[in-house]
């Protein structure tokens, strides 16, 4: 990647596929998401071959194993970010006015499945929405299963990416071309990807 880039540069404006690898970790009972490492794949490893996939088969001692089950594949969203486009809502969240924030919400909402949220809760900017403690967080959003919808809050104010969690049918570990590839990361190294065509999500 480009030194001279900011990471917003180098993973929502950008072309192709970036992954970012970050580290969940609990600090005085609140759950943080730090960025690792955000790394550009050669095109080489985009295009897996079979014969990589048997030998990392024949390599595996259980130890180091990762299974489909403890991955989680996170996307950006291609219809919030033309929702955004047309609304004129800024990439930066810390930008955001009021509207901008409730029409996230709204958004997140339906991509969530949340319940008992009220949106008079919600009536704050961007900056507040950045800044938002945990505590206050569970106090706003009462049932959120597995901390999907805090995860994305941490991945939209760290990567600035509104991020989803693809349904498993659009789900392709290997692919032949690279627009259609998602690629999943250990649990504890959630893998952020923006495709270079993101139409065909």
């Amino acid at each position: 990647l480009e030194a001279h880039k900011n990471l917003v540069d180098q993973c929502v404006q950008g072309e192709g596929l970036v992954q970012i690898n970050v580290e969940l970790k609990e600090e005085n009972g609140e759950k943080r998401i730090n960025i690792i490492d955000v790394l550009k794949p050669a095109e080489e490893y985009v295009e897996l071959e079979n014969e990589d996939s048997e030998a990392d088969a024949e390599c595996d001692d259980g130890d180091n194993a990762v299974d489909d089950d403890s991955v989680v594949r996170w996307a950006a969203d291609v219809n919030f970010k033309k929702a955004q486009r047309r609304l004129n809502i800024p990439d930066d969240p810390v930008q955001w006015e009021i509207a901008h924030v409730r029409h996230w919400l709204l958004w997140a909402v339906r991509q969530f499945n949340l319940t008992g949220i009220k949106l008079s809760d919600w009536a704050f900017n961007g900056a507040e929405l950045v800044n938002m403690s945990l505590q206050s967080f569970r106090e706003k959003v009462p049932h959120d299963p597995e901390s999907l919808f805090w995860t994305h809050l941490e991945l939209l104010r760290k990567c600035k990416i509104v991020a989803i969690r693809p349904k498993p049918e659009n789900i392709k570990v290997e692919a032949e071309d690279e627009d259609d590839a998602v690629f999943g990361v250990p649990q504890q190294d959630i893998g952020i990807l923006k495709q270079k065509n993101q139409e065909k999500f």
